[in-house]
C-alpha cells in the first residue's frame, strides 16, 4: 500500500471516531469517567494520530530526499562558482598590493567542489561513491525503491551510453547488470550476497562489508587489541564512514572505549572490585586517581600510590645510583636531583 492510500485510510478512521465522540456528548456527566468503549476509542485515536504523524514525516523526508537528489549538482556548481569568484577577488587584491576584505575570504569548499581539482577518473569515482552513499541513505531511511532508482541512475551515468560494439556490452545486458548491482553486493568477509543498502563500501579500498560482519569486527576490536583499530587492507576503518551500518549499541560502546584503546601504557584502578580505566587527565606526577572510586594508583608499578619515587621505576633507581656515586643531592621539596658545581653541599 502506498503512503497516500494509507494516509487517506487513517484520515477516514479519525473522522469516524470524531463522529462517534460527537454523537455521544451530552449522554453523560462531564465529571463521569469514560466507559470501556470510549476509552478504547480514545486509545485507537491516539494510535491513528501517531500513524498520521509518521506518514506526514515520511512524505516530508521523501520530498527533501528527492530535492537533494535532483538539485545536488546545481548546488555543487553554484558553490564552486562562489568559491572561484572569491579566489579571483582575493588574487586581484593581492596583485594591487592591498589586503582583501575579510568578507571576501573564500570559505572552505564543500566536498563536491573539490572534484574539480582531481583528475577526471578520481572525480568520477568520487562522484559515484557520493551517489552510492546517498542511495543507501535513501534506501535505509526513506524508501528502498527510491534508493535503488538513484543507484541505477548513477550506474547508468558512469557507464555512459552508446551502441553495443565489440568492446561494449549491449543495452539489455547493461540494464540487467545495473538491476543486479542495485540489489546485491558481495561481502568480503562472509562472501554472502546482501542488499546494497546493507553493505558498507570502505572509502580507501572500496571493499564491501555487510552490516553483520562490520558490526562483529568493531565489537571484537573492543575486546581483542590485535584487531584495534578495525582495519581493511592494513588501513584503519574510520567509524564516521560506517556508523550508519553499526548498531546503536556497538557505535556508542566503540566511541566510549576508543579513547581507552588508543592510550598507550594504560593505567587501571588497582582496586580489584573496580579496575576502571584512569584517563590521562586524571594522572599527575605518575599518580592516577580513579574517576569511579577515587582511589590512587601508581602509573609505573600499577600498584598502590607511593610517597616519593616508585621502587619499581628502573630509570629512577639508576639515576639515584648515579647521584649517590657522584655525590649529588635532591631537593627536599620537588625531589629533583641537583648537581653541585660550586659552593658547599648544604641545601637550604
Amino acid at each position: 500500500m502506498d503512503d497516500q492510500s494509507a494516509a487517506l485510510i487513517v484520515q477516514l478512521q479519525l473522522e469516524d471516531i470524531a463522529t462517534i465522540f460527537a454523537t455521544s456528548k451530552g449522554k453523560r456527566r462531564a465529571s463521569e469517567a469514560l466507559n470501556d468503549q470510549e476509552y478504547a476509542l480514545q486509545l485507537c485515536r491516539q494510535d491513528l494520530e501517531t500513524n498520521m504523524v509518521t506518514l506526514t514525516d515520511r512524505a516530508m523526508g521523501q520530498s527533501i530526499a528527492r530535492a537533494v537528489q535532483e538539485d545536488r549538482h546545481i548546488l555543487a556548481r553554484e558553490a564552486e562558482i562562489e568559491a572561484t569568484v572569491a579566489r579571483d577577488h582575493r588574487l586581484a587584491c593581492e596583485l594591487e598590493g592591498r589586503t582583501a576584505p575579510l568578507a571576501a575570504a573564500p570559505a572552505p569548499a564543500p566536498a563536491p567542489s573539490s572534484l574539480a581539482t582531481r583528475s577526471s577518473s578520481d572525480a568520477a569515482a568520487a562522484a559515484a561513491a557520493e551517489d552510492e552513499y546517498l542511495a543507501k541513505l535513501l534506501a535505509l531511511y526513506v524508501s528502498e525503491s527510491e534508493g535503488a532508482k538513484l543507484l541505477m541512475a548513477s550506474a547508468g551515468d558512469s557507464s555512459g551510453g552508446g551502441e553495443a560494439g565489440p568492446g561494449r556490452e549491449s543495452s539489455s545486458r547493461g540494464a540487467k547488470r545495473q538491476r543486479t548491482a542495485a540489489v546485491d553486493r558481495r561481502c568480503e568477509a562472509c562472501r554472502d550476497e546482501k542488499k546494497f543498502f546493507d553493505v558498507a563500501t570502505l572509502p580507501h579500498c572500496r571493499h564491501d562489508y555487510c552490516r553483520d560482519c562490520l558490526d562483529q569486527l568493531f565489537r571484537l576490536a573492543m575486546t581483542d587489541e590485535t584487531l584495534f583499530p578495525p582495519r581493511c587492507c592494513r588501513q584503519p576503518i574510520p567509524v564516521r564512514d560506517v556508523r550508519i551500518f553499526l548498531t546503536a549499541d556497538t557505535a556508542r560502546e566503540f566511541e566510549r572505549k576508543r579513547p581507552e584503546l588508543e592510550t598507550p601504557n594504560r593505567t587501571y584502578c588497582r582496586v580489584q572490585t573496580c579496575l576502571a580505566w584512569i584517563p590521562p587527565r586524571h594522572i599527575h606526577n605518575d599518580v592516577g586517581t580513579c574517576p569511579a572510586c577515587f582511589m590512587t594508583t601508581c602509573t609505573i608499578c600499577k600498584g598502590e600510590a607511593h610517597f616519593g619515587d616508585c621502587p619499581n621505576d628502573e630509570a629512577t633507581q639508576l639515576l639515584l645510583q648515579t647521584a649517590d656515586t657522584s655525590g649529588w643531592q635532591r631537593c627536599y621539596k620537588c625531589r629533583r636531583v641537583v648537581e653541585l658545581n660550586y659552593g658547599c653541599n648544604h641545601i637550604t
